[in-house]
């Protein structure tokens, strides 16, 4: 049995546990474009042992974790599993060490924006449950930024749901309408909210710099000195801590 090193955020504290061939087969088994949903079946199972300290903080639920912070505990599991190593190769030319920073971990939950658009504004971060209903709205690029925004973006009195009583029926009504608002924007206001998301999603920034295309999160290569080269986006995909066997097993072919 593999064994990993504890893993404490300001958000997270577990030790990671190794699927066991049952789960591992079992997440096999769910839709490949579903990448989100297969994230979380796998923290489910890894990260079981996700302790709840005394501080409030701290969060136990994988959907409820950032989007980058369900990553980090992917990579970290993928260094272990990986035949090359802990900093493992990513892509092509890549290592995971090109896209995570380790000690980057969040600061805070939300930044404030002042006034966009009329009104002033906060930017809450990115948690896996966005994520998971987005993936199942989202088509191309454009829908993953005005998704996000609309997942992200609040008036400053205005109150976030409790997610983690929300039924996935009441969850994708809820990013609906918000999308359906932000796409009946104004251009001009839209362009001011753009822009302040971009900046918000600068402050709110950990562990990875994330971006989107048509097939949902991707990672931007840290930022390296000038004439280093250039590295393309990287996913850390769930299915890619699944071994060969069990994919096998399960009937998988992609």
């Amino acid at each position: 049995m593999l064994t990993f090193p504890y893993t404490r955020t300001r958000r997270i504290a577990v030790r990671l546990l190794e699927l066991s061939i049952g789960e591992a087969i079992g997440i096999c088994k769910l839709p490949g474009s579903r990448h989100e949903v297969t994230a979380t079946h796998l923290l489910l199972a890894i990260a079981k042992g996700a302790e709840k300290p005394i501080a409030e903080r701290y969060v136990t639920d994988p959907r409820l974790w950032t989007v980058e912070e369900r990553m980090l505990l992917i990579a970290t599991y993928l260094a272990h599993v990986t035949p090359d190593g802990p900093d493992f190769s990513v892509g092509g030319d890549g290592k995971l060490s090109d896209y995570v920073d380790f000690n980057a971990d969040s600061k805070q939950d939300f930044t404030d924006l002042g006034e966009v658009a009329g009104k002033p504004r906060v930017m809450r971060s990115l948690l896996g449950i966005h994520a998971e209903t987005l993936e199942g709205l989202c088509a191309t690029r454009g829908d993953w930024l005005m998704g996000t925004m609309a997942c992200q973006l609040f008036t400053k009195d205005e109150a976030t749901p409790d997610y983690a009583t929300m039924s996935d029926v009441a969850m994708i009504e809820w990013v609906q309408s918000r999308m359906d608002a932000v796409r009946k924007l104004p251009e001009s206001e839209f362009d001011e909210m753009f822009r302040a998301h971009a900046q918000g999603s600068e402050t709110l920034r950990h562990f990875f710099t994330i971006n989107y295309d048509d097939y949902g999160i991707v990672c931007e290569p840290i930022a390296k000195e000038e004439g280093g080269g250039q590295l393309a986006p990287a996913r850390f995909l769930a299915i890619s801590c699944i071994g060969g066997l069990a994919k096998a097993l399960s009937g998988r072919v992609d």
